[in-house]
C-alpha cells in the first residue's frame, strides 16, 4: 500500500540522514584529531626544532667571539659572551625538554637525546676553555679552542640540522595525513 511505501521511504532516508550525522560526527572527529596534530603537536615540534638549530650555531660564533675578545683584550665583553653561551645552552636543553614533553618518535627521542649528550660532553671542554681564559693562558684557551671544542661545537650545530631536517619531515608526513582526512570527508559528504 502507499502508506507502507511512505513509511518505509520515511525510515529509509531518517536512517540515511542518521548514517550521515554519524559519518560526519566521525569524520570531523579525525579531522580535528589530525589537525591538532598538525597545527599544534607538530607544529609546536617544529619551532622547538628551529630554536634548536638556531641556539646551536650561536654557540660557535658565541666562542669565537670570546676568542677574538679575550685577544683583544675586552674581558668585558668576552664575559658577555660567556653568559650568552650558557643561556644559548640552556634554550637548547629548554626546546629539547619541550620537545621530549609532546612526544616524539622514537627517530625524534633519539635525535634529542643525542644531542643533549653531545651538550654534556662538550660543558667540560667548554668550561676548561673558560678556565684557562680566567687564568690568562690565551694560547692555551686558543689551542683548546681549534683542537678540542670546535668540533664537539661543530657536531652540535650537525645535530640541530639533523633534528630539525628529521621535523621536517614528519611534519611533511602529518600534513598530508591530515589532507587525507580532509578528503576523505569530503568524498563521503559528496556521496
Amino acid at each position: 500500500t502507499i502508506k507502507m511505501k511512505l513509511f518505509l521511504a520515511y525510515g529509509a532516508m531518517a536512517c540515511l540522514a542518521l548514517t550521515m550525522g554519524i559519518a560526519s560526527v566521525v569524520i570531523l572527529r579525525g579531522l580535528a584529531a589530525s589537525t591538532k596534530d598538525l597545527g599544534v603537536t607538530s607544529a609546536a615540534k617544529m619551532f622547538d626544532a628551529g630554536m634548536i638549530k638556531g641556539s646551536a650555531a650561536e654557540l660557535s660564533s658565541l666562542v669565537r667571539g670570546i676568542v677574538v675578545r679575550s685577544f683583544t683584550g675586552e674581558t668585558a665583553k668576552a664575559d658577555a659572551y660567556m653568559a650568552d653561551y650558557a643561556h644559548t645552552e640552556e634554550e637548547i636543553r629548554k626546546s629539547c625538554a619541550d620537545m621530549e614533553s609532546i612526544g616524539m618518535s622514537a627517530e625524534g627521542s633519539a635525535m634529542v637525546r643525542d644531542l643533549k649528550s653531545q651538550l654534556d660532553a662538550t660543558d667540560p671542554i667548554y668550561q676548561g676553555f673558560v678556565a684557562q681564559l680566567h687564568a690568562g693562558d690565551l694560547k692555551a684557551a686558543i689551542l683548546t679552542f681549534q683542537t678540542t671544542l670546535l668540533a664537539p661545537l661543530a657536531k652540535i650545530d650537525a645535530a640541530g640540522t639533523d633534528l630539525l631536517t628529521h621535523q621536517k619531515e614528519v611534519m611533511s608526513r602529518v600534513s598530508d595525513a591530515t589532507q587525507d582526512d580532509v578528503n576523505h570527508g569530503y568524498w563521503l559528504m559528496v556521496i
